[in-house]
């Protein structure tokens, strides 16, 4: 998920990952409320969806993640888009982090995964 409108994501993603081939074809803008369904429940669900506490969804899932502070080498990012391109694999969300969390003194906001951690998986 990128937080932005595909008119920013794809200049970058051009210029970055070029092999990709990302178009516009490939993007699907909403907003992040939008996105919760989407992501959690399937396309075709909807944000008032997300607030029926009765629904009939029996699906259940196990998460796990990691904190991946060195950059994983580009054949390994081969082999995860190759098996996510898969039908039916579940899905990888990445969170990144330093940036702007890096700036934040911890001080001023107790994060005990700051320092070195790049994103978690």
């Amino acid at each position: 998920m990128y937080l932005g409108t595909s008119d920013t994501l794809l200049p970058l993603m051009r210029s970055r990952f070029p092999e990709l081939g990302l178009n516009r074809t490939h993007c699907k803008e909403m907003t992040w409320i939008q996105s919760v369904p989407y992501i959690y429940l399937g396309s075709a669900a909807s944000v008032e969806d997300i607030l029926n506490r009765t629904t009939a969804t029996k699906s259940f899932n196990k998460a796990t993640s990691d904190y991946v502070r060195q950059a994983i080498p580009r054949e390994v990012w081969v082999k995860i888009f190759t098996w996510l391109a898969k039908p039916d694999v579940g899905l990888m969300i990445m969170d990144p982090y330093g940036g702007k969390i890096s700036s934040v003194p911890e001080s001023a906001t107790p994060f005990r995964h700051r320092a070195g951690v790049l994103y978690n998986i």
